[in-house]
């Protein structure tokens, strides 16, 4: 990897038709098609049993900058077209919750077998041939899960389903596992709450108890056959008994290999081209050199921000940390603030962190880190970094981790980010939030609102009604920082904005460097 000169960096900036001046000649900024694959269209790739999918479930943006006459029209579109075609039909063989089809050089649709197939062929004991990407990710994602000590598992499909139907559910409108003290919390923090049913928590536990977690029970459940690019997914057995149901998810892994994969083919066919590649903000690759020669300048989503329910009334900025990148990079970032809800904790005062990003040990997220960014030359394999090391406690352990990593897959240049919050002044105590940041708690030390007649309720809102006329009394002191942590080779590049026509709120940043 080569040694940037960088900021920092997860939400960009797209422009579409720009031009700028550059010496004697124009350099020019288009925006490429977004993918979207849908049931029974026309395009390279169709979804069937739902209406349509965003690959990968994000927004995938991607850049093409070029000079005057370095291409026609017609080859800016087969940039576009070709740059489409490989995230929908990667994205395709990735998943694991719908059937797809591609359309052949005859303009027919062939079916495509994809991670829904392999899980479908589990304990059958048959080879499922798949193509040479699928081969390719799957081989590079089960390496990695036994290098990673059971913090990166591809064998969590059950588990991931659990979550998106969840974070689903939380996240409407009339969301029916909802309580209200859930809905009194929300008002008086505006943060998302929710908590997992007994029978989701029952769930969890027992998907966890039958998962294979030690590099002993994960070696040989999957074999590969090089000779025809065949996949056999074994049963596994756990305490002597057949594991019914285990699926594979690559979720952690698809969106960034097929990032690193679209911008090699890319190059490949235009050896000359320049491209920014914005996979959803967590997987950003550049190819080529600006022809204007200018830095790219990556600002981070601010997870404060992000978590915030009220967008009014939110007094974060949305980003507040750049860091400048001179020629081409490679950054994969992971960060909770996106698949998030909070639950109150069995002591009524502890809220509870739930996201995405899940420990396979534990089957819930930890919460120490907000975000976690890696820069290495492969897009894919930061993918799976960065969950891994989401699922650390603390920055010792994260240290530990990456410098682990970096030794197995022989990375000597690899930058790391880390970012928490801590108390304000304090980067040594870890914060999170409770019931004690809220002020003038009631008698059962619950949120206070004020009732039409003037008075404070004073329940646990066990006998409360919604449609009451209420004034919300209680507000959250938020007294902290968000710490962003840089390894030496990205922390003399990094800064905070401060000009008022870029930051319109207090910054709650701090930078610090990894020692």
């Amino acid at each position: 990897m080569k040694k940037i000169s960088v900021l920092t960096l997860v939400s960009l900036l797209f422009l579409s038709g720009c031009s700028r001046r550059n010496g004697g000649s124009t350099s020019h900024i288009e925006a490429l098609e977004t993918p979207v694959i849908t049931e029974g269209s026309d395009g390279p790739v169709r979804v069937e049993g739902t209406s349509y999918v965003d690959p990968f479930n994000t927004s995938m943006m991607a850049n093409l900058y070029y000079s005057d006459g370095q291409y026609s029209e017609a080859q800016r579109k087969a940039i576009s077209d070709q740059y489409v075609t490989d995230i929908e039909k990667y994205h395709a063989y990735s998943d694991n919750h719908y059937d797809y089809t591609f359309k052949n050089d005859n303009g027919g649709y062939e079916k495509i077998t994809n991670v829904k197939t392999l899980n479908e062929s589990y304990g059958s004991e048959k080879p499922v041939v798949v193509s040479d990407y699928l081969f390719d990710l799957l081989k590079t994602a089960y390496t990695f899960t036994l290098n990673s000590d059971g913090r990166f598992n591809i064998f969590l499909g059950q588990l991931t389903s659990l979550y998106e139907d969840k974070l689903s559910e939380v996240k409407s409108m009339d969301s029916s596992t909802k309580t209200t003290l859930d809905c009194i919390l929300e008002d008086a923090t505006h943060l998302l709450f929710d908590d997992f049913s007994t029978e989701e928590k029952n769930s969890i536990s027992s998907i966890v108890a039958s998962l294979p977690q030690t590099k002993e029970e994960l070696t040989g459940l999957l074999s590969f056959e090089e000779s025809n690019h065949s996949v056999t997914f074994h049963t596994f057995y756990k305490n002597g008994k057949a594991v019914e149901g285990l699926k594979l998810s690559l979720g952690g892994v698809a969106k960034g290999f097929a990032t690193e994969r679209v911008a090699s083919d890319l190059k490949a066919s235009y050896p000359d081209i320049s491209m920014l590649l914005n996979s959803g903000t967590s997987s950003v690759k550049t190819v080529g050199i600006r022809p204007d020669s200018k830095d790219w300048a990556i600002r981070y989503n601010n997870p404060s921000y992000y978590e915030y329910q009220d967008y009014l009334s939110n007094p974060y900025n949305p980003a507040e940390v750049v860091l400048r990148i001179s020629g081409g990079f490679n950054i994969s970032t992971s960060g909770y603030y996106e698949n998030c809800f909070f639950s109150l904790g069995e002591d009524k005062k502890s809220f509870l962190r739930r996201n995405h990003i899940l420990n396979p040990l534990t089957g819930y997220s930890e919460t120490f880190f907000d975000q976690v960014s890696v820069f290495l030359d492969n897009t894919g394999l930061a993918d799976m970094y960065t969950t891994c090391i989401m699922n650390c406690t603390s920055l010792e352990e994260a240290e530990n981790v990456f410098s682990s990593l970096n030794e197995i897959y022989d990375e000597e240049d690899a930058g790391l980010i880390l970012c928490y919050k801590s108390k304000k002044g304090d980067p040594s105590s870890f914060y999170s939030y409770s019931m004690d940041q809220l002020d003038n708690l009631n008698n059962a030390s619950y949120p206070s609102v004020r009732l039409s007649d003037n008075s404070i309720y004073q329940g646990d809102y066990s006998d409360f009604n919604l449609n009451t006329n209420y004034e919300m009394v209680s507000k959250m002191n938020y007294d902290y920082q968000e710490n962003y942590y840089f390894s030496s080779i990205l922390y003399p590049s990094a800064f905070l904005l401060t000009d008022s026509s870029q930051v319109s709120k207090p910054v709650i940043s701090v930078l610090e460097k990894l020692e």
